[in-house]
């Protein structure tokens, strides 16, 4: 009993540090089935919202100029900013 007493206090810290590695595993192992378990196809599946788009885009769609070269566009913001007309047809 004595040589296993002695065993234990010359290697104590061996034992701790499987024990550690040990209770990693463990808690990597809950953590991996628990996700597996999220992606069950018998859970019920929260219904996510779909935000649809306004019914007035078309229109905006329409009114505004998309055949524009860039330069275009930078000296229109440059006018808006000025407080000239906010017009993007010109």
């Amino acid at each position: 009993m004595e040589g296993i007493l002695n065993f234990l206090e010359q290697n104590y810290l061996w034992f701790l540090l499987v024990a550690g590695v040990l209770i990693l595993g463990l808690i990597g192992y809950y953590v991996d089935f628990k996700k597996d378990a999220d992606d069950s196809p018998f859970k019920k599946k929260k219904k996510t919202k779909v935000e649809m788009a306004p019914d007035n885009m078309d229109s905006i769609a329409a009114e505004t100029n998309t055949n524009m070269s860039l330069n275009e566009m930078i000296n229109n913001s440059v006018k808006n900013s000025n407080g000239e007309n906010n017009n993007l047809n010109s």
